[in-house]
């Protein structure tokens, strides 16, 4: 019986961490001093407008002289291109990747262990 919960948990917990490793590990940077360079790849693009306001572009090109995608609901987006004063891409953040892995790796040690000490016979000390 403890080997069905055993497995129930491991598997609850490589979910959680999957879950989290692919949400939580990314961060947004600048890869060109120009705003536009990097657009035709169709990556997912935060794009900050002359006005200071900023949008997520997800599969960002440039098209003439526009940018285009989508946004977070799927509808298209089209910003001209001289409204557009800086682009970042998202890339893994190695620093909180690791950070994250370690967290989890001990959560998931931590988890091992109380399941191991709890499936041990309880034996009375001191008993004859």
């Amino acid at each position: 019986m403890v080997g069905v919960s055993c497995k129930r948990a491991c598997a609850t917990a490589l979910a959680i961490g999957i879950t989290v490793l692919v949400s939580g590990c990314y961060s947004w940077a600048v890869e060109s001093p120009k705003p536009l360079e990097g657009l035709g790849q169709g990556r997912d693009a935060r794009v900050t407008l002359t006005d200071g306001k900023c949008v997520v572009v997800a599969s960002a090109m440039l098209v003439g002289q526009r940018v285009t995608g989508y946004d977070e609901a799927q509808r298209i987006v089209v910003l001209p291109a001289q409204d557009v004063q800086r682009v970042e891409f998202r890339h893994v953040d190695p620093m909180k990747t690791g950070v994250l892995v370690i967290g989890i790796s001990g959560v998931a040690a931590r988890i091992a262990a109380a399941i191991a000490a709890a499936s041990l016979p309880h034996r009375m000390m001191g008993s004859c």
